[in-house]
């Protein structure tokens, strides 16, 4: 199975949501592509060297349908330009 998903923050990084917020080191990220934030909520999680973390950006279902969090580089197949 392939998804298209969004990278939100890059290995090393911290990453975390809070009521439906994106952080990153401790930063809330402007994600102006969202129309609805959701409510998503996830503890803080610090990236291994080689992950990136992913997401969709249907934030309003709950985070608990959703396939995200840390995968490997090797797993990322290509790039989506805006």
């Amino acid at each position: 199975t392939m998804y298209m998903k969004r990278v939100l923050a890059l290995p090393g990084e911290r990453v975390s949501f809070m009521g439906g917020r994106l952080f990153v080191n401790g930063n809330a990220v402007d994600e102006k592509y969202l129309r609805n934030l959701g409510s998503w909520t996830m503890p803080e999680m610090v990236l291994r060297p080689d992950e990136y973390f992913v997401a969709g950006d249907n934030r309003s279902v709950d985070i608990s349908y959703h396939a995200l969090g840390a995968v490997y580089r090797s797993d990322i197949l290509g790039r989506i330009l805006f």
